[in-house]
């Protein structure tokens, strides 16, 4: 509800601006700036809290959802009423906070935790291209698709955590949709990540048990690296 709070502060912002200009509802704007911060702190102490507490009910942090997704809102039209280039980058932070509530509010161990979290920033990435083809929205594109970069790294290493076929599949997935992602539009970082994210599937391959079954020769294992001689 304190979100909700939040969001009807921009709205008074919003018609004091209307009103009596950007000087008179200024005041109004930095408190709910405030109060939202103070939230986004708040909600996430309580996740800590009730992590390390098992007598919580854990559905609980399904209202910290709310409060996060409230935020991605609450950003978006602060950016509407004072145009400012931090607020998409914040409104894009608050994807990353968001899967943790869910994987507490459900309980789920590496597996479920793995699965969540590679879905989430498969979701992240789509909808990082398809705002972009907005020019409203294109600010938007690339704080969101930078948020799927901590939703992929503990989905893998979630998945690696369960067994080794999960974490090769996810990092194999990874590369996959990084790597689409810059054949659409080509980013030399994105593609880096594709094959850093291949290259982990890759080693993870020779590590499956039955892989291991059928000695496969060491050799395939290795990366060739030139040394270059140094100049006396």
């Amino acid at each position: 509800m304190a979100g909700i709070a939040a969001l009807f502060g921009l709205a008074g912002t919003w018609v004091l601006k209307k009103w009596k200009g950007a000087k008179f509802s200024m005041p109004l704007f930095l408190t709910a700036q405030a109060v939202q911060a103070i939230l986004l702190i708040s909600s996430m102490t309580v996740l800590v809290i009730n992590a390390n507490d098992p007598s919580k009910t854990a559905l609980w942090n399904l209202a910290g959802l709310f409060t996060w997704i409230c935020a991605f809102a609450f950003y978006v039209c602060s950016n509407l009423i004072f145009p400012f280039p931090l607020f998409p980058w914040l409104a894009g932070a608050t994807f990353i906070a968001m899967p943790w509530f869910i994987t507490s509010a459900f309980d789920l161990e590496s597996l479920g935790t793995a699965i969540l979290l590679f879905l989430w920033g498969a979701l992240l990435s789509a909808a990082s291209e398809i705002i972009h083809r907005f020019d409203k929205s294109r600010k938007y594109s690339l704080p969101i698709l930078l948020a799927s970069m901590p939703a992929f790294a503990l989905g893998v290493s979630s998945g690696y955590e369960y067994n080794t076929l999960l974490g090769m599949a996810g990092a194999f997935g990874v590369m996959v949709i990084y790597s689409t992602l810059h054949m659409l539009r080509a980013r030399w970082w994105l593609w880096t990540l594709g094959l850093l994210s291949f290259i982990s599937a890759y080693f993870s391959f020779f590590d499956l048990e039955l892989i291991q079954k059928l000695d496969v020769f060491f050799g395939y294992r290795l990366i060739d690296h030139q040394h270059s001689v140094p100049i006396a």
